[in-house]
């Protein structure tokens, strides 16, 4: 039936975003964690506010969701990245939005909801400083949601330990939402949340963990001591730092996401991604196995010059190199990113 949710049984890991935002909450409120994708929502539970979070996928749900709460006079507000670019949108489906970063706003957001103030939109000033510690509320889970790897006792658990990236693709959505300009959190700040979440293995969520150099390596050797297993997402260009990959293995590493891309230099330059050097990839590779770190890589497949032929080749020569597993996405203008503005002014988008 149209517009019925399809349940997971299990999901990989949880979600950052709402055990972050829990954590945040001022003191007499009393949060609670309904995660859509494998639980079912109770509309009719007494609750002042519902608090939505959705990427743009997702966004047609998180509608139908507030849809339901308004129709019973429950005050909705909803964040993320998706509300961040379409606000306008958003706000046709909820009572408020947060535009951007929640930290410094949602103690405000909360205390107008209790007053009865509840405005329709905040927007963050500025980038949100990531030294205040604030441990994610992951108590407030059910583990029996999502899957726990085997001889393991928690689920994945996710952690940021930095915001923004460097680099300026045109298909990613991180450097509008997020900046160019790396943040990082106090490496302390970040052990303190490993350990109070006891987690069996941990994921990183930056969208490039090394892409602060400096920052990693300080990461990287206060991890040693947990003896714990981690997965991150890097950069290829990490492969210029053969130092930093050797001390990402010996302090726990055993899997990295890579984006690659493609294997058409053309292609990479078009998507401003030219610091991607397709005839580095299979060096790149050997050398996280030889250190035992498993690199999963992603393709994007749907630029201009691409063709049946060459998704063919590609898929090829990669399966000639050490991957543990090949992710193949459709290039996508997601609202926000210079590929949409791009596609928008050249009316090629549906």
């Amino acid at each position: 039936e149209a517009g019925t949710p399809i349940k997971y049984r299990k999901l990989f890991l949880p979600s950052l975003s709402m055990v972050t935002l829990a954590a945040l909450c001022p003191p007499g409120t009393e949060p609670a964690i309904t995660d859509d994708c494998v639980e079912e929502v109770d509309y009719d539970e007494k609750t002042d506010l519902v608090c939505l979070t959705a990427m743009t996928c997702q966004a047609p749900r998180a509608y139908q969701i507030a849809a339901e709460f308004r129709k019973r006079g429950t005050k909705t507000v909803m964040g993320g990245i998706h509300a961040s670019m379409c606000t306008e949108e958003a706000l046709r489906h909820v009572d408020a939005v947060v535009e951007g970063e929640a930290e410094d706003l949602w103690e405000q957001v909360v205390a107008d909801a209790r007053s009865g103030n509840l405005k329709r939109l905040y927007k963050a000033p500025a980038r949100s400083d990531l030294s205040k510690p604030a441990i994610p509320r992951f108590d407030l889970l059910d583990y029996n949601n999502y899957v726990v790897p085997p001889f393991a006792k928690t689920p994945l658990i996710p952690v940021q330990t930095t915001r923004g990236c460097p680099n300026g693709c045109n298909f990613c959505a991180v450097t509008a939402f997020l900046g160019r300009k790396m943040r990082a959190k106090p490496v302390e700040n970040v052990i303190r949340e490993i350990e109070a979440a006891h987690p069996s293995r941990v994921f990183f969520t930056d969208d490039n963990i090394a892409g602060d150099p400096v920052h990693a390596r300080e990461l990287f050797k206060a991890l040693k001591p947990l003896k714990l297993r981690w997965t991150c997402q890097m950069s290829t260009q990490i492969g210029r730092d053969p130092e930093l990959i050797e001390l990402a293995a010996d302090s726990g590493c055993h899997e990295t996401f890579i984006g690659i891309e493609s294997i058409n230099g053309n292609a990479l330059a078009s998507a401003n991604k030219g610091f991607n050097k397709p005839d580095g990839y299979a060096a790149l590779m050997t050398r996280l196995k030889k250190v035992g770190i498993l690199a999963q890589i992603s393709l994007v497949y749907g630029f201009d010059n691409d063709t049946k032929e060459s998704l063919k080749r590609t898929i090829e020569t990669i399966l000639s190199w050490d991957v543990n597993y090949m992710y193949l996405f459709m290039l996508t203008p997601f609202p926000g990113t210079d590929l949409y503005a791009t596609a928008a002014a050249e009316k090629r988008l549906c």
